[in-house]
């Protein structure tokens, strides 16, 4: 399987708590978008701490990112598999409560490997397979709330 190390997942991903920095809660408190995107890009640079916890899944030589707030009504996502990235991974940073799940994940084309990671407590960081290594997901609706994750892609 690539340069994934396997043996740190099971069933294609591996879920943890990270301590979200207090700079980053009050960005989300205060809805600042634009620092908590820069937040988040130091944190994924080779001397930010979000970089060094990724790191130990697989080497990283290029780190994509994005900010996402999804709002009900909201419709779930199609599966993909995020092309020929090595990982990738979810930070929750929802403050309030919302309804509906998170994320959906499976072995390629296989319905019936298909598991729900369902919503995320804040903090909880999940890398995950993608289809580099034989795996696709999709993101699930929001039934009520507001969902905001950092997202992004490993390669």
């Amino acid at each position: 399987m690539n340069q994934v190390k396997t043996k740190l997942f099971t069933n294609g991903y591996n879920s943890q708590l990270w301590e979200v920095p207090s700079p980053w809660i009050k960005a989300i408190k205060a809805k600042d978008w634009s620092e908590l995107d820069q937040l988040a890009a130091f944190s994924l640079s080779p001397e930010g701490q979000l970089f060094c916890k990724i790191s130990k899944f697989c080497p990283i030589k290029k780190v994509e990112h994005i900010l996402s707030l999804r709002s009900c009504p909201d419709e779930q996502g199609i599966w993909h598999d995020d092309g020929s990235r090595d990982l990738a991974f979810s930070l929750s940073l929802s403050l309030e409560a919302f309804e509906g799940m998170g994320l959906s994940l499976r072995q390629k084309n296989r319905q019936d490997t298909a598991i729900s990671l369902g919503p995320r407590d804040f903090g909880v960081l999940t890398c995950f397979l993608t289809g580099a290594n034989g795996y696709e997901h999709r993101t699930e609706e929001v039934l009520s709330g507001e969902r905001l994750v950092l997202a992004g892609w490993i390669n």
